[in-house]
């Protein structure tokens, strides 16, 4: 029934979801051959290293085991073998190869060819030096992405013990090309060690992540994908399962009350954007399921408007919505527009009339969920994905282990039957 339906727990990053690849690379490191005279040497031993630079230890080689020095057989004087031959002439031999570099590797097979490290960055590594993670936001003002994926980030930066400096950066306000000049001007500047790009439009994103995988940083994505970029992983939800899961859990919630569903509707902050899309789609064949009989007033791509993100606007552009539709039963947001509908919703007494679901958590949502306004809310989980993504330069630069493709973020839905069990104030509950 309708608690089954409910996925309470996050999945940060499991290997082995939808096609990931978890590769852990092995270090290669010259090892020198110690001899001394005709006797076998001891091996050396190696301590455990810090996270900040991760070394691997030369060991000595027996002798024994490689062939050279005496067999405890006797001595032999110089010029002579055994049975008194001649010896012959010692051959020259190359000098050894320099050992290779100390710490993880540097290089990294992906999807679409070799990834390898910038050499400032691998220098960086070696010297122990600060790192510089970056976190590339959509927005960094007040409401926007970049407040809550930022803590997500700097507790993923505190977790090995390096000296590592997680920086968020972005425009204000959403602005998709200051957002990408500023991404631009750090590389160019050789200030991001590691990267993380909150893509809210694939195709826009694709050239700037791969000028900075090109330039050695190796590169995640958060929030949206750019599958066609060179990106190493992308950390968050599958929009169209989890929009589908809310369809259904709205639907069951209506079914066990025995509330006719007779008109639903879907809105949202920005059609072009395809996690928006995919978000009502999932939700137009979830509810549809559960309720195949219902109409719907619009869809994804029919009789839909892009209604913003300044929360005034939004309330003013939700309101007339509503007042135009009053006999809609079920609406869906996409986003934080939710809040503003929901209380629309709650302005106009239309309690047990109208009712919303979609993607947007925090305190003032359990509220409308306590009282009945809001009947199923996804908490995004930015927070998660940018702890994920975070978590992720570190395992690449400091132990050489990195995923590739879409690393599922588990949703978590807010409901009646958990609204009192989850602390809603937390970030990673948002």
């Amino acid at each position: 029934m309708l608690t089954q339906l409910v996925s309470q727990v996050w999945g940060l990053g499991l290997a082995g979801r939808g096609g990931v690849k978890r590769v852990a690379v092995v270090s290669v490191v010259g090892f020198a051959l110690l001899v001394s005279g005709c006797g076998s040497s001891s091996d050396s031993g190696g301590s455990e290293p810090s996270p900040a630079a991760v070394e691997s230890s030369p060991e000595a080689v027996d002798a024994s085991d490689s062939g050279v020095g005496g067999d405890g057989g006797g001595e032999v004087s110089e010029g002579e073998v055994s049975g008194g031959e001649e010896a012959p002439e010692p051959v020259a031999t190359a000098a050894p190869a320099a050992p290779a570099p100390l710490g993880p590797p540097h290089t990294a097979e992906l999807p679409w060819g070799d990834f390898a490290l910038a050499e400032r960055i691998a220098a960086k590594l070696a010297d122990g030096q600060q790192l510089n993670f970056v976190l590339s936001a959509n927005a960094t003002g007040a409401g926007g992405s970049g407040e809550v994926m930022g803590l997500g980030w700097e507790q993923a930066a505190g977790g090995f013990g390096a000296d590592i400096n997680p920086r968020v950066i972005g425009p204000n306000s959403a602005d998709r090309a200051a957002q990408i000049e500023t991404i631009d001007s750090l590389i160019g500047s050789g200030s991001i060690d590691c990267l993380a790009v909150e893509v809210d439009d694939p195709a826009a994103f694709v050239e700037v992540i791969d000028r900075a995988v090109d330039a050695g940083i190796p590169t995640f994505t958060v929030g949206g994908d750019s599958a066609d970029s060179k990106r190493f992983a992308f950390y968050g939800l599958d929009d169209r399962a989890a929009g589908k899961l809310v369809g259904a859990v709205a639907g069951e919630w209506a079914a066990e009350r025995r509330i006719l569903m007779r008109k639903a509707a879907v809105l949202t902050a920005n059609v072009d954007d395809p996690r928006y899309q995919a978000r009502m789609q999932g939700f137009v064949e979830g509810l549809l399921e559960i309720h195949s009989g219902i109409e719907f007033i619009n869809g994804p791509d029919m009789g839909i408007e892009s209604l913003g993100f300044d929360p005034d606007e939004v309330y003013a552009a939700t309101e007339a919505w509503v007042l135009a539709n009053p006999d809609a039963d079920m609406i869906f947001h996409t986003d934080q527009g939710m809040a503003q509908l929901a209380r629309v919703i709650a302005d106009q007494l239309l309690y047990g009339d109208m009712y919303t679901s979609g993607f947007h958590m925090n305190e003032d949502m359990a509220n409308y969920l306590r009282d009945g306004v809001v009947v199923a809310a996804v908490a995004q989980g930015l927070s998660n994905q940018a702890n994920s993504a975070g978590a992720a330069c570190g395992q690449f630069l400091l132990q050489g282990a990195h995923e590739t493709g879409h690393v599922v973020q588990e949703p978590l839905i807010a409901t009646e039957s958990n609204v009192d069990t989850v602390d809603w104030t937390q970030p990673e509950n948002q």
